[in-house]
């Protein structure tokens, strides 16, 4: 779904991409978070979220090691937001795709934090909404941004501390 700015022209904005929580492949799931949608567009920015389950889709294991079982949910994640990204850009070749930013809930921001780790280079922010289990990524060009609600023994896997510039790749 597009959010578009209130503009008369679409150039030269910027561009974020919505990865919406896990909604067990019920439809919709990139609509939960449209007041967060809609303000950024009403803002000025570009803003597309992505459907990322269908109803037809394997439910995600609720059981097992998150990094190893959901993986393959991820990977399909970061695959359909190159789509997105793709298809944006033969419609509106006018946006700003140098300021690309993701955002993503939960698991929408376990493949938010993936993306650049499988696609180096296409984006230059991402903003993580309390996910657990994806790390972030350790790239210098980077802006990592991340909120988490609680504590929790998962969060030693994806929030690590920076504790100097000399760490990151």
């Amino acid at each position: 779904m597009l959010y578009l700015p209130n503009t008369t022209k679409i150039r030269k904005q910027k561009l974020v991409i919505f990865s919406h929580g896990y909604y067990q492949n019920m439809p919709g799931g990139n609509k939960q978070a449209s007041y967060l949608t809609e303000n950024l567009a009403s803002h000025g920015y570009f803003v597309a979220s992505v459907q990322h389950e269908l109803q037809t889709d394997d439910l995600i294991p609720a059981t097992g090691i998150p990094q190893v079982v959901r993986r393959p949910f991820w990977d399909r994640g970061a695959d359909n937001i190159l789509f997105v990204i793709n298809e944006i850009k033969k419609s509106y070749p006018d946006l700003d795709f140098k300021n690309i930013t993701l955002i993503g809930h939960s698991n929408g921001g376990d493949m938010t934090a993936l993306f650049p780790q499988k696609y180096p280079g296409i984006i230059s922010k991402i903003i993580t909404l309390d996910n657990k289990r994806m790390a972030l990524p350790r790239i210098k060009s980077l802006k990592v941004y991340y909120s988490v609600q609680a504590i929790s023994p998962q969060m030693k896997v994806c929030c690590h501390r920076r504790k100097s510039k000399t760490n990151l790749r």
